[in-house]
């Protein structure tokens, strides 16, 4: 037996889920290293209220991302890596074992669903992997002075971006519900623009799966860069809006067609 779940009704469990998290492990976000939001986070309430939120919001991430074999799995591989790198130097055990936990669980999940699509995350396999990313990022900054707080943006970055521009898209541009689906997403726009002209004479599965590593290319530095510089704020700081720029050019250029013209170009076409 199953039922479609509206979601409204799934925002609405993801944020009590989100509240347990936050009440069980107490994870007020306290600091986010800007001195006026800082000041404002001071407050319990509203640092326990922005955890929710921002936890609920990863739950969503995750599945807003899960388009293409491996495209879900794989960044959320990068990312808890980079956790567990993170965590081992600054020694929280929980948060190592549970990401390198997550990691051996994930990596059985993705050998069968990339590249042949044997076996997919659903929605529950996607929300369950958002929400541990979630906790377990926002566990790590709070427990050790020596993560920078933009060490969660900058690593999330890719997942994170792709929510709010999309909630954006769906709000501001076409003033319908965010909650409503598109077929104009970041990695839906990168196959049909992208890897369909540079991989033609390849077959739709293959496509498929090359999407998900053009993405896993363009995922990459930010993650690399957050967990080499965890300690340093500016630099953090810096690469997360280098990557919101590189995001808005790209996401940009696919939508008016310049990728394409620019592969075509390439290719002789």
């Amino acid at each position: 037996m199953s039922h479609n779940v509206l979601p409204k009704e799934r925002l609405i469990f993801a944020l009590f889920s989100a509240l347990l998290a936050v009440v069980i492990f107490d994870l007020g976000i306290k600091r986010i290293d800007v001195f006026l939001f800082d000041g404002v986070l001071s407050v319990d309430l509203i640092a326990y209220a922005f955890a929710v939120f921002a936890i609920a919001g990863m739950v969503n991430a995750i599945n807003i991302i899960d388009g293409f074999n491996g495209l879900a799995s794989g960044v959320s591989l990068m990312i808890l890596i980079s956790v567990a790198v993170v965590a081992s130097k600054v020694g929280n055990e929980f948060v190592l074992t549970t990401s390198l936990i997550m990691v051996a669980s994930i990596l059985g999940f993705f050998v069968w669903n990339f590249p042949f699509g044997k076996i997919f995350l659903g929605d529950g396999g996607a929300y369950l992997i958002g929400f541990v990313i979630a906790v377990l990022v926002i566990h790590l900054v709070k427990n050790s002075d020596q993560v920078s707080p933009w060490y969660a943006f900058t690593v999330l970055s890719y997942p994170v971006i792709e929510t709010l521009f999309s909630a954006y898209r769906k709000k501001v541009v076409r003033s319908a519900s965010p909650f409503e689906p598109d077929r104009v997403h970041f990695h839906m726009l990168v196959y049909k623009r992208l890897t369909d002209r540079l991989f033609r004479g390849v077959g739709d599965l293959y496509r498929n799966s090359l999407t998900s590593v053009i993405i896993w290319v363009f995922a990459l530095p930010p993650i690399l860069i957050a967990t080499v510089f965890y300690q340093s704020t500016p630099i953090l700081m810096v690469t997360s809006v280098a990557f919101i720029v590189v995001y808005i050019a790209f996401y940009t250029a696919l939508v008016r067609f310049k990728l394409g013209r620019l592969v075509r170009a390439v290719m002789g076409g």
